[in-house]
């Protein structure tokens, strides 16, 4: 995959996520396709700086216009994206459904529970339990995402 139509996938998900997921909450969680687009092109791009390139600004961008901390989100989308390049160099086959499965349920994982982390030191009242009662719910949601758009993605832009 391109940068080119990696920015573009990017672009389309965050216009997407801040327009019309934002508005449609499945069991009370809305789609995070950043995250997922993250985890899709560190996951398929063979290029690595893709992945850390585009979740740092995209997850910049997020924290810009609709977050509470500055950085928060693009820190958190930089680690997912190291986690899963280290994933695919180190571990599995990118090619594999259930590689792409593994990973993207374990980045979800991370990404929320890091996420609750950050914001419980910088004050917040949520507690673990709290989090944890959606959890399985994001897990699901955004893996079957992160899958739908990995395999859209191989299907439209592969030669």
């Amino acid at each position: 995959m391109k940068y080119r139509y990696a920015c573009i996938i990017f672009v389309l998900a965050f216009i997407l996520q801040t327009t019309v997921f934002g508005m449609l909450p499945v069991f009370g969680v809305s789609a995070n396709l950043l995250l997922c687009c993250c985890i899709v092109i560190s996951f398929a791009c063979t290029d690595n700086n893709a992945g850390f390139v585009i979740s740092l600004i995209a997850g910049l961008l997020y924290d810009v216009c609709f977050s509470q901390y500055m950085g928060v989100t693009a820190l958190l989308l930089v680690l997912v994206a190291a986690g899963c390049i280290a994933v695919r160099t180190f571990l599995l086959n990118s090619e594999n459904f259930m590689s792409m499965l593994v990973t993207s349920l374990g980045s979800v994982f991370v990404y929320y529970n890091l996420l609750w982390l950050i914001y419980r030191l910088a004050g917040s009242s949520y507690s673990y339990i709290y989090m944890l009662e959606k959890l399985p719910v994001y897990i699901i949601a955004k893996s079957t995402i992160a899958n739908i758009i990995k395999y859209a993605a191989i299907i439209k832009i592969s030669p």
